[in-house]
């Protein structure tokens, strides 16, 4: 398959450009400036450049020179993409061998291919396909092709080219043929087909979005199907809710008895239970992703009841919906998504950046697609699309660093979607700005786990295995104790605390301790809301750390919220959040193991 290497700075230029080319048959691989770009070509030659003048690090003439400098990649045909007023470099250029240039300003896409199938020397992608020989493309004589394996890399950083061609033939071969945006869209769109909010739900869930819905009015919308009368009746004679009340036998009397916000809440949650997927072949099971959302829509209503009562039943139905759309797509593009997490794992790169080159298209701009088709409210999808963008505890939008809050929570009280699930400090001052409150009141995990899982077995039907194993704890237990560090910045509504506390006995501080003698840890965490307000000295960590008789030093993990400029030993280096929770498992599990190995050797 040809090859064809697209480098850019601009991700907004140069991932359309490499998403037409993949859309026309060839295979892309990126750089976004001229260091990149060398290391890729080196590492698998491609059949194409196109390279951008202006870019940092290394310019786009100082890595043409380098490219025609090297035997292996100077009969490489290269475009270069340009502007206008950069005429003297393409004069320069020019002299370099360029096959041709496109003035930024002015080319189409057309144009684009076109220049490409001359610059391959009249050869289409299609055509590369039927015919293994190649027509010759050397600007220079005397310098013969060098061969070219069957893949490109999927990684720009030199340290793992050698393995990139490889994991991008792993990524071909786990999957169908990799489909493209267009693709991924119809397929979205297909699995949406069937999967629509029923018309009483919906609005229900329209009537949680308006401060102006009435008891009276949520009582009849409810009772006109009787199905979800009946569902809802049923819930609330559980025992989430029941708490030896009187048998609930209307819509009305369940208003009266566990309150209008629940039985609304109630119908919602099971109108979205309704169009949950069910789970897939290779053993996803969308109940646990179920659970979270579940637990998530519980805690967007407590913390927006604080200071924004009336958006409360909305900020429910944002938590209830706000996963939706990654499950469908983590079930129709299980293969493919799956192949995506490995790759960005192995190379380092940002997931985004993998999906868009490998897909054409991103898991965001699926998720908006699958909400468009939903109908969801725009004051539901808007705090939803945020939460998944970069940075959303930044947003303006109160709803969508409400919706942060809690996802983060509800993956500390251990209600997420998976082990992966991350947790990640809240700073004082968000959780005032969003509550009123730096330290909001904690919930009660053990009340909130207890109707999530009661109110899941009912709705799932599970049998009595399965119920039994819905409640197995994610993680266990383990015997030892943590000194936990917080900064004093960060609020004690804290989901890495409480993580913590369910894996280990916790001791919270706000300083390092000097005296370990009273404490005596098996390990420190500290954590903290970034560098410039949390900064402890190599010194300070190295005292901390030290036991008491001497011996080895106290295992440090130090969690940081902020960016990561300081050196250090790998043990006292800080370590950036959000932190998966199955990696704080396993930094106590390791406590355990150590301190069993210890009493072996002492016995």
């Amino acid at each position: 398959m040809i090859t064809i290497l697209v480098v850019d700075d601009v991700p907004i230029f140069r991932d359309p450009i490499a998403a037409t080319l993949r859309l026309a048959g060839y295979q892309t691989t990126a750089a976004s400036n001229g260091l990149e770009a060398l290391a890729t070509a080196r590492a698998n030659r491609p059949d194409l450049i196109l390279l951008d003048l202006a870019m940092p690090v290394m310019d786009g003439l100082t890595c043409l020179r380098a490219l025609r400098a090297n035997a292996a990649l100077v009969n490489v045909p290269v475009i270069l993409l340009t502007a206008m007023s950069e005429k003297r470099h393409v004069l320069e250029a020019a002299k370099l061998g360029v096959t041709d240039y496109l003035l930024k300003s002015r080319f189409s896409l057309t144009d684009l291919l076109t220049r490409v199938k001359g610059a391959l020397g009249g050869e289409s992608a299609a055509s590369a396909e039927q015919s293994p020989k190649r027509k010759p493309t050397a600007l220079t004589a005397g310098h013969a092709a060098a061969p070219k394996p069957a893949m490109a890399p999927s990684a720009l950083d030199p340290a793992t080219a050698d393995a990139a061609p490889r994991q991008r033939q792993a990524v071909a071969s786990a999957t169908r043929p990799l489909p493209t945006r267009e693709e991924c869209l119809a397929r979205a769109e297909k699995a949406m087909q069937m999967k629509t909010l029923s018309g009483v739900v919906a609005q229900v869930i329209a009537a949680a979005a308006s401060p102006n819905g009435s008891v009276t009015d949520l009582a009849q919308l409810i009772s006109r199907d009787s199905m979800l009368s009946a569902r809802v009746l049923q819930a609330a004679n559980s025992a989430a809710y029941a708490s030896g009340r009187p048998v609930v036998s209307t819509i009305p009397d369940a208003i009266r008895k566990i309150g209008c916000t629940t039985v609304r809440n109630l119908a919602a949650a099971m109108g979205v239970f309704d169009i949950m997927p069910e789970s897939s072949a290779d053993g996803f099971n969308p109940i646990h992703c179920w659970q979270h959302s579940f637990a998530v829509a519980q805690l967007c209503e407590q913390l927006a009841s604080a200071s924004h009562p009336e958006q409360a039943g909305l900020a429910y139905v944002v938590g209830l919906c706000h996963d939706l759309a990654e499950i469908f797509i983590h079930l129709q593009f299980n293969a493919e998504f799956r192949a995506i997490i490995e790759t960005a794992e192995k190379t380092g790169r940002p997931q985004q950046r993998v999906e868009r080159e490998l897909l054409g298209i991103t898991c965001a701009e699926l998720s908006r697609t699958v909400f468009r088709l939903m109908g969801l409210p725009d004051a539901i999808r808007e705090p939803i699309e945020i939460l998944h963008g970069p940075r959303p505890e930044q947003s303006p939008h109160p709803l969508a660093r409400i919706l942060w809050m809690a996802e983060n929570y509800a993956n500390g009280i251990f209600l997420a979607s998976s082990p992966a699930s991350t947790v990640s400090p809240l700073p004082r001052s968000l959780c005032h700005a969003v509550t009123g409150n730096p330290n909001p009141p904690l919930p009660d995990a053990q009340r909130l786990r207890s109707e999530v899982l009661c109110l899941t077995a009912m709705l799932a039907r599970l049998s009595k295995t399965e119920e039994k194993k819905l409640l197995e704890p994610m993680f266990h237990t383990r015997p030892v104790k943590v000194c936990l560090v917080r900064d004093p910045s960060l609020s004690r509504f804290d989901p890495i605390e409480i993580a913590l506390k369910a894996l280990a006995e916790v001791q919270c501080l706000e300083s390092l301790p000097k005296d370990q003698m009273a404490l005596r840890p098996d390990a420190i965490l500290v954590v903290s809301r970034s560098l410039d307000s949390f900064n402890p000295s190599q010194h300070d960590l190295e005292r901390a750390t030290a036991r008491a008789g001497g011996g080895s030093p106290l295992p440090l993990l130090w969690i940081t919220a902020g960016s990561i400029t300081r050196g250090g030993s790998s043990a006292l280096a800080p370590k950036p959040a959000p932190v998966r929770l199955v990696d704080l498992a396993a930094f106590v599990d390791g406590l355990g193991t150590a301190i069993t190995d210890q009493a072996t050797v002492a016995a």
